[in-house]
């Protein structure tokens, strides 16, 4: 047959070849195609090429095999491999022989994306076929912890573990959290973590904590993160002990450096330590007390302000150990400037003193406890040995200011050193708290701790509190036994150490010294393990004692206010700085309450200091009804004697500038807005002194009401001197600027114009022709119609030339022997009473007559010891100034009667015939009857004579000499009174006054005839040289002896 026919035996004939086989001219049968391949419907092939691979399949040596798993082939009849196409995008196939592209799909692990590339599937997802559809999450755990895989491309459901941070626990199939302070990788177990066997990764300690091996899930902080750097079980650096809590402590024989590195011991140098350092307390113990008990007189300013600021320093660096104990991360070189600083809470590890008593806290805590007692025992024992010596000596006094000299320089560290048992920092979760000073020591379960609590709260009882209890006595006795004589000195000598550094006004800054810095240690114990607290309290305490500290300006010198101030403000920078390092858990809770703290108390303290300016502008407190506006040089007794005559006759507050002493511009503000009357006390410079002259143009800008006293020494400027252009000149130069304070030349002018000549300022005249005292009351009396008479009605009323004025000077009474006496009645408030009489036994105070400040200055003394001795003094007092003839014959008698007399010497006693006749009169009976006792007291203006000054004199009946006299009066002890100081100070002078004169009259024995035997008689001469102004005054004073007409010069 034909190619394509083959032969059929039945029918003896050829037929064609069926499809999907052939048949060549040499056949005699067909063949059909090989496996994989077809001729498709096409009969009667005539070779083997017509038959053709099916799709996924290519010919190769007549046999089809099928494309490779990862390909394709779409096509038919493909004769060569290369017909298959690979996959794309990371796809497979599922098998061989692949006869479409989409037959490419991802393998188990992966998913297709949009772009139809095969990815991997994510970590926590899986997918365990061949497919293009996504991965499956795996699933939850117990319905509360999401399972995840270990990497990406995960295949099969078992592959999903517990996360990272969780780990499972012995004996439970569920996700635990990773405990505080571990690493937890996964898988991880914890039989992997008892075993420290391989198979799994194992929860594992983080940096800045550790566990031991018999404890592999029980974690403890480490108190410096350098000593753990995380890991297995019993992982310390440094040569730690790895079996010590927190890796706290060295192993026996070494010792910890500054850096926290445990080194071995070298006994030799640890003798040569602790033996420099005592000898180096003995040198310093020593010293100290031979410069506390120093006197004070001696010591210059220079030394006593390097003493305060060496002070200062010290107690700054012993704070800043206190700061290693905070909570915070500090880093080098700070860390370990703060661990050498704690060698001044005494701490024994700076000299290696573990290497001797070896690693056991309570021994050492025990031995830093006995340094304090220990130093005093030796301070009591030096004082002793040397009073053996120096007679000088004052074992008590010395003992008392040297012992407490060391607790006032050492009082943090003692204090620091007593509560470290207290001072604890916990552990995570429930495991408890360790010592921050000793780590390896567990706070109030372990034994040893319990021990060191009972040392600590004996040291505080015996050491602390002792210092504490006698700081508080001593202040708060101060006030009282300064104020006694008796017991001034004493006091201040045995408390020196705690005053001397001080202003006197500010003689408590100890305790609130002792106060801050008892805070700054006890804040450590008190607030446990919130780091930001902790420095945001301990910022606030020191802000708080800066700002009081720049209020009270405490110190006695200037650079140690200003060392005290910058000590502390770095100590806040170091707060402030260190609060940028290290992620404090509790950071934002404490910046969000301190935060709003802050701003509520800003908010508030605005709205309470405006609401006080507008209460003190509409009430203003404390309100006066008088204010005296005067020139102290001239005018200060004065005008504190109208203040006493003010407030006992008119019962009115009344303001003088000497009992507020402080800046011009608080004065003016009084006058503006807190006085009812202001009184311009006219001498000779009133106007002219720039701070009455603002107080004049204040109250005419604001309207008060003014009323003037005029006088003797007061000389109106002329209209041309108070002119705007020329009162710059008038007043009186001065570091003052009248300028600043808004008080310009034309307010001046015309506020001294309306001052002097207005009808609606009160004129009101001291008057010459009045004795004494009488003059002043005077005054006040025409004052206080200054309140009940209208100003219209009152300048209307009164005419300059009217001697019927309301406010003019009353006709002079006739001279008659008056004499005050201040009495005092059940109520102790003082009052006058007049007698014509003069009686015995009484006190008399003399003053010059013709010299208003000095006769004011005996009103205040008789003003302020009436009340004193007004049981002693049964006939009262007598002020010879109040009497017509002061040295007459009346006032010599009451003289010479007298219990005591209280010479007042002012700048003309000297020059004055009738004090000079008392002086004599009282120093002649004194010195030779002894009947009376003489006091002398002096004014600011009064000069002594000098060691020279004589009398001139001729022979003296009964050889009685004139020099004599005056510097007998002169040898006894003079008591200065201050007119112009304030009252508080007026009131202690005249206190030591009352305190001079004596309760019983002196002894009579030798008692004076006052039958006109001794009658000094004085007279002026007026020399022809004599100056024409007061100050100046050159009279001749002549002293007439008795009969014999003898005569001395003064």
């Amino acid at each position: 047959c034909k190619a394509g026919y083959e032969w059929e035996e039945k029918g003896y004939s050829c037929s064609e070849c069926p499809a999907d086989s052939y048949a060549t001219s040499a056949m005699t049968e067909c063949a059909k195609c090989p496996d994989n391949a077809t001729t498709g419907s096409i009969a009667a092939s005539t070779s083997l090429d017509a038959c053709s691979c099916f799709a996924g399949f290519f010919l190769s040596n007549g046999i089809c095999e099928k494309c490779p798993e990862g390909t394709y082939s779409s096509l038919e009849g493909a004769h060569s491999i290369d017909a298959c196409i690979s996959c794309q995008g990371g796809k497979v196939t599922d098998g061989k022989g692949s006869n479409s592209v989409e037959a490419c799909i991802c393998p188990a692990g992966l998913t297709e994306e949009v772009n139809g590339n095969c990815v991997k599937c994510a970590q926590g997802r899986y997918k365990t076929w061949l497919g293009n559809e996504e991965c499956l999450a795996c699933p939850i755990l117990h319905g509360v912890v999401q399972l995840t895989t270990l990497n990406t491309e995960s295949i099969k459901e078992s592959e999903c573990v517990c996360p990272a941070g969780t780990y499972v626990a012995l004996g439970d199939d569920s996700c635990s959290a990773c405990l505080e302070g571990m690493t937890c990788a996964v898988p991880n177990t914890t039989e992997a973590a008892l075993s420290s066997s391989g198979g799994y990764a194992y929860p594992m300690a983080a940096s800045g904590y550790m566990t031991r091996t018999e404890e592999p899930m029980t974690v403890y902080k480490c108190w410096t993160t350098s000593w753990c750097p995380g890991g297995p079980p019993g992982t310390c650096s440094h040569g730690r002990d790895a079996n010590a809590v927190g890796c706290g402590s060295c192993p026996e024989g070494t010792f910890m450096r500054t850096n926290g590195d445990c080194t071995e011991c070298d006994n030799r140098l640890v003798a040569v330590y602790i033996s420099i350092a005592i000898a180096g307390g003995i040198i310093a113990l020593s010293a100290l007390a031979f410069i506390v008990n120093k006197k004070t007189a001696t010591e210059t300013k220079s030394m006593t302000n390097v003493l305060i600021v060496a002070a200062l320093t010290l107690t700054a660096v012993q704070s800043m150990g206190v700061l290693s104990s905070l909570a915070v991360v500090w880093v080098e070189p700070v860390r370990s400037m703060l661990k050498v600083f704690t060698m001044m809470s005494f701490d024994l590890n700076v000299v290696q003193a573990e290497c001797m008593i070896g690693q056991t806290p309570a021994r050492s805590y025990g031995i830093r406890q006995l340094i304090a007692p220990m130093s005093c025992v030796y301070i009591v024992a030096i004082i002793s040995i040397r009073s053996q010596f120096y007679e000088k000596v004052r074992v008590d006094v010395e003992c008392v200011n040297a012992v407490g000299a060391v607790f006032q320089a050492f009082f943090v560290s003692i204090l620091v050193s007593i509560t470290l048992p207290f001072v604890c920092y916990s552990h995570p979760g429930d495991v408890g708290a360790s010592m921050t000073s000793d780590p390896s020591i567990m706070c109030f379960s372990d034994p040893e701790h319990s021990l060191m609590i009972v040392v600590g709260c004996l040291s505080f009882l015996l050491v602390a509190a002792p210092f504490i209890a006698l700081v508080g006595y001593a202040t708060c006795r101060y006030r009282r036994s300064v104020s006694d004589s008796n017991t001034a000195s004493r006091h201040l000598s045995l408390f020196r150490f705690l005053f001397f550094r001080y202003k006197p006004e500010v003689y408590y800054y100890s305790s609130l010294s002792l106060t801050r810095s008892c805070m700054i240690c006890l804040l450590p114990a008190l607030i446990r393990d919130a780091v930001a607290a902790q420095i945001v309290v301990l910022a606030m305490v020191l802000l708080f004692f800066l700002v009081l500290q720049l209020y009270l300006q405490p110190w006695r010198s200037d650079s140690a206010n200003i060392v005290d101030a910058s000590l502390s403000a770095f100590l806040i920078v170091i707060l402030v700085s260190v609060s940028l390092v290290g992620d404090y858990g509790d950071a934002e809770l404490v910046a969000g309450v301190s935060g709003t703290v802050v701003l509520l108390g800003l908010f508030s303290l605005s709205l309470v200091a405006v609401g006080h300016g507008v209460y003190k502008r509409l009430i203003p407190t404390p309100f006066f009804q008088k204010f005296v506006c005067h020139h102290k040089a001239d005018a200060a007794a004065q005008a504190r004697y109208l203040q006493m005559i003010i407030s006992s006759r008119l019962h009115e507050t009344c303001f003088i500038d000497s009992d507020h002493l402080s800046n011009l511009d608080d004065l003016l503000d009084v006058v503006r807005c807190k006085i009812g009357l202001l009184v311009v006390y006219c001498t000779s410079e009133t106007l002219r002194r720039p701070w009455c002259a603002a107080e004049v143009t204040t109250a005419a800008l604001t309207h008060r009401r003014v009323a003037r006293i005029m006088t003797p020494s007061f000389c109106p400027p002329s209209s041309s001197e108070i002119s705007e252009h020329n009162i710059s000149n008038y007043i009186q130069q001065s570091d003052v600027s009248l300028d600043g304070l808004g008080i310009d030349p034309v307010s001046m002018a015309r506020a001294f114009e309306w001052t002097l000549e207005s009808l609606e300022v009160p004129e009101v005249v001291l008057s010459s022709q009045l004795q004494g005292l009488s003059k002043f009351q005077q005054v006040v009396d025409d004052l206080a119609k200054c309140g009940t008479i209208s100003m219209t009605r009152l300048a209307l009323s009164r005419s300059p030339t009217s001697p019927t004025s309301p406010l003019s000077p009353r006709p002079s009474p006739t001279p008659t022997t008056k004499v005050t006496t201040w009495v005092s009645d059940s109520s102790g408030a003082r009052s006058e009473r007049n007698h014509s009489d003069l009686g015995e036994n009484m006190l008399i105070i003399s003053s010059d007559p013709l010299d208003d400040e000095a006769t004011a200055a005996a009103g205040i003394v008789a003003g302020k010891i009436g009340v004193a001795i007004v049981e002693h003094y049964k006939q009262g007092m007598s002020l010879l100034a109040n009497l017509a003839d002061p040295g007459g014959d009346a006032a010599l008698e009451a003289v010479s009667s007298a219990k005591a007399v209280i010479i007042v010497l002012s700048k003309g006693s000297l020059h004055s015939p009738a004090q000079l006749s008392a002086i004599f009169t009282a120093v002649h009976i004194a010195d030779t009857a002894h009947t009376l006792k003489v006091i002398p007291v002096f004014t600011p203006d009064f000069r002594f004579a000098d060691s020279k000054s004589r009398v001139d004199h001729k022979a003296m009946e009964d050889g009685i000499d004139a020099n004599e006299l005056l510097h007998s009066l002169f040898k006894r002890i003079a008591i200065g009174i201050a007119t112009h100081a304030s009252d508080s100070v007026l009131d202690a002078q005249c206190k030591d006054i009352a305190h001079r004169l004596p309760r019983e009259r002196p002894s009579e024995h030798r008692k004076v005839s006052t039958d006109g035997k001794f009658r000094p008689k004085l007279s002026v001469i007026r020399a022809s040289n004599r100056s024409s102004t007061t100050s100046s005054r050159s009279d001749a004073v002549l002293l007439d002896m008795g009969d014999e007409g003898s005569v001395c010069s003064v």
